[in-house]
């Protein structure tokens, strides 16, 4: 394929540069890129907070096409870049795909006139597509936003290593995230992963993979990895066979990844070790069995779990538990035992959310046979708007208000918290999830020589501290990673 050097294609992340959601650089940009780039020219622009010089460079290079990811949190602050680039090239092509694009579908279409394209379901073929209609003229989308559904989900085995060449990952930890697989078969009624990827696994071989580390540890020169599947071990055989080839291959990585109780055995743990796993990341959810089995296919009762658990341990894993406060029928009593749970099988880190309904899941498909009432009519085309605000409510259901998850949420926060062996949130200490996909000297220093970058005020208070007491930094050899562990239990 020839390379059009007159088409320029920019790939853009608007995210916000909060260091929790900027952990490691955005997979999705690269793997658009290495579809796009034999092609035309292409350009990743991962945002962060420097928004004025891209709007600059974007006037200064008139790009073809602008193609945007999104997610809930960062959407309007893609419909403001989106709505100043026009202003300034006023005929680059603007395309927005992503998760956000995918699961609220035509209700953007309402949001903004700066907008071509949206995208629903995966990018590459799509994007392919479009890219050869704009280049040879044949693009006919009279509607502003037109919206392209891209039903044929993509054939993983065909898939490229994706381009990080291109990208700019200084300002992130030396971690890459790397995907094996898309789809999930267990088909939670809670999640849209299965809306946006499919119930049916389509996997990269295990050569593709071992190819693909390859190049991340010799051209990248990392070796910490996050595999980003739905559900790494989504068969026994699969999930033994990666760690096997990891093994074999002698490639001396460090990777956490997500995992379900239901196909993982003790003696897994071992060889996932072996493999150069530091972290599985598990999704419990809830400990009341009236919550947990009707929004999930499960037979995996807390004492499987608590086993699991404790083996993970003892082979040197950390193990990290998610749990949802205020699914459907969720009471205080059900809080509570979730609470039990959580204090019986013991993980090292925890995440609690509050439940919310995902647009196009099953419990917003049949919200009312789960006995939830929306409280605002627009509350799909306003979630982007009100992401975060802990006072918008826009549904309840049988037994809880928004509210009262909150309260449910800070009640069992306040438990967790006194639970010394446990590190709190990862989600808020992105320092603990550096630590379980291995740490990394480089990643180390960042933080210890500029905490005001990466930690928020109440950390930077406890990190002076810290370091006061400690006396030392993070050149001290051997001592290096055991301050910055402790570091993390400090601000945990």
């Amino acid at each position: 394929m020839t390379q059009n050097a007159n088409f320029s294609f920019h790939l853009v992340r608007a995210k916000h540069n909060k260091m929790p959601n900027r952990f490691y650089p955005n997979l999705a940009l690269p793997t658009l890129a290495s579809v796009l780039k034999d092609k035309c020219m292409v350009e990743i622009h991962d945002i962060g907070s420097d928004k004025n010089s891209y709007v600059e460079h974007v006037k200064e290079t008139k790009p073809n096409v602008i193609g945007f990811t999104s997610y809930m949190d960062d959407f309007g602050e893609v419909l403001t870049l989106a709505s100043e680039c026009k202003k300034v090239s006023e005929k680059t092509f603007v395309v927005v795909g992503g998760p956000h694009a995918s699961i609220v579908g035509d209700s953007i279409k309402a949001m903004s006139k700066s907008i071509d394209l949206l995208v629903v379901g995966e990018g590459e073929l799509a994007i392919m597509n479009l890219c050869n209609e704009l280049e040879t003229r044949s693009a006919s989308y009279s509607d502003k936003p037109a919206v392209l559904r891209s039903n044929n989900f993509y054939d993983m085995r065909f898939a490229l290593p994706p381009s990080w060449d291109l990208y700019d990952r200084t300002p992130f930890f030396q971690i890459l995230p790397v995907e094996t697989s898309r789809g999930c078969v267990y088909a939670c009624k809670y999640c849209g992963e299965g809306k946006m990827y499919g119930i049916t696994v389509r996997a990269k071989s295990k050569e593709q993979v071992i190819r693909e580390l390859k190049i991340n540890i010799e051209r990248y020169e990392t070796r910490f990895f996050r595999f980003t599947d739905s559900t790494f071990n989504f068969t026994k055989k699969r999930f033994e066979e990666i760690c096997r080839a990891f093994i074999d291959v002698k490639l001396g990585i460090h990777w956490s990844a997500y995992v379900r109780f239901e196909t993982i055995e003790k003696n897994m743990l071992a060889l996932a070790k072996d493999a150069g796993c530091e972290a599985l990341f598990f999704g419990v959810e809830s400990g009341s069995d009236a919550i947990f089995k009707p929004m999930r296919k499960s037979k995996v009762n807390a004492k499987y779990i608590q086993e699991i658990l404790a083996a993970a341990r003892e082979t040197g894993l950390h193990t990290h538990c998610n749990f949802i406060v205020g699914l459907p029928d969720e009471t205080i009593q059900t809080t509570n035992e979730t609470i039990q749970l959580i204090k019986e099988i013991n993980p090292e880190s925890v995440q609690i959310s509050t439940f919310f309904v995902v647009p196009q899941t099953e419990v917003h498909i049949h919200a009312e046979r789960y006995g939830i009432e929306f409280t605002d009519p627009e509350w799909i085309s306003n979630l982007h708007r009100f992401f975060g605000d802990p006072y918008y409510s826009y549904f309840r259901h049988k037994t809880m208000t928004q509210n009262d998850m909150r309260v449910s949420y800070a009640a069992m926060k306040n438990e967790v918290d006194k639970i010394d062996s446990i590190f709190w949130n990862l989600q808020d200490h992105f320092l603990l999830s550096w630590l379980s996909a291995g740490g990394s000297e480089a990643g180390l220093k960042k933080v210890w020589n500029k905490p005001e970058k990466y930690l928020n005020k109440i950390e930077l208070e406890q990190f002076e501290i810290f370091k006061g007491i400690k006396n030392t930094d993070v050149e001290d050899g051997e001592n290096g990673i055991k301050n910055i562990k402790e570091l993390a239990v400090k601000l945990g």
